[in-house]
């Protein structure tokens, strides 16, 4: 399903919900074998959760959700990143069932391999010398995501 070098987990401690369909990760951070590569996080940022790929689905981004966090803390002993907050919100709040705290997500960020993105920009450089200025553009992140239950399965969407 994914690579491990690729897998990052999202895990939380207790989850909440407000009246908007928005959800509240209590001790929510980030695991798993990529934070040993990864990049400094931005203490408040997000990304995109695409839920699709666990979903039957005929309508694009229908099961996008966009992932929140402010106050970043490393814990490298445990091979964590813990957020003061994070939650999780979409267009389509009935699309995301109702979270345990066992459950969590794992990510695959083999799309976000810096390395390739260097050797891209390398390549667009060598031709296009005639441009002097480089424009980053700030989209959003987008991983596939999966939700799994506490035992490790995968959760079963049917029926939702």
């Amino acid at each position: 399903m994914i690579s491990e070098k690729y897998r990052l987990e999202i895990r939380w401690g207790e989850v909440s919900y407000l009246k908007d369909g928005t959800v509240i990760f209590k001790n929510c951070y980030f695991t798993g074998p990529v934070l040993k590569e990864a990049l400094k996080l931005n203490d408040k940022d997000h990304m995109s959760l695409d839920f699709g790929t666990q979903y039957i689905t005929f309508v694009g981004n229908y099961f996008i959700a966009d992932f929140n966090w402010e106050g970043v803390v490393y814990k490298e002993d445990v091979n964590r990143i813990y957020f003061d907050k994070a939650k999780l919100t979409t267009r389509y709040p009935d699309n995301i069932p109702t979270l345990s705290n066992r459950d969590y997500l794992v990510l695959d960020t083999s799309a976000h391999d810096t390395s390739k993105i260097v050797v891209d920009v390398e390549r667009v450089l060598e031709k296009k010398k005639r441009f002097q200025q480089i424009r980053t553009i700030n989209a959003p992140l987008s991983y596939k995501t999966y939700l799994l239950k506490e035992d490790g399965s995968l959760y079963n969407f049917k029926g939702q």
